[in-house]
């Protein structure tokens, strides 16, 4: 008899622990839709960045290099980089290093002249090229997440 009460107090236990790691695995189910749901909304508004980006140098509404700094950063995420558009990632080498904001505006005036005139030159080098590499580039990021 102890034996039979022993055995169905087993088997109450061994349910309740089932029951326990079923209602787990649902919690991680619903989490990992969730974060699954949460990495496709972010790869929508980085691709939608770079299309606005990408759209706004070509129409003269963005600075070349203002915007090969912006894309660069917003194709990290994706690992990737601007290596295979030859003249924006020419552009990105020239300016990166250049000071920007804070640091710009720390610079005296003859300094920011001269830095702007090198990035106006570098801009105007890689205009052309960068205007025929834009359309691809646009055609490429609407390919970037899909599975």
């Amino acid at each position: 008899m102890l034996l039979y009460l022993l055995a169905i107090c087993g088997l109450v236990i061994i349910g309740l622990l089932a029951l326990y790691a079923f209602r787990l695995v649902q919690r991680l189910n619903v989490q990992n839709k969730l974060i699954a749901q949460a990495k496709q909304e972010r790869i929508k508004r980085l691709k939608e960045s770079m299309v606005i980006i990408a759209k706004a140098m070509q129409n003269g509404d963005c600075s070349l290099a203002e915007g090969v700094l912006r894309l660069t950063m917003l194709l990290v995420p994706f690992g990737l980089s601007l290596q295979q558009y030859p003249a924006m990632f020419a552009l990105y080498q020239a300016v990166h290093e250049m000071p920007t904001h804070d640091d710009y505006r720390a610079l005296a005036k003859q300094q920011r002249m001269k830095i702007d005139l090198t990035r106006e030159s570098a801009e105007a080098q890689f205009a052309q090229e960068i205007m025929l590499e834009l359309p691809r580039f646009l055609g490429e990021v609407e390919k970037l997440g899909e599975v």
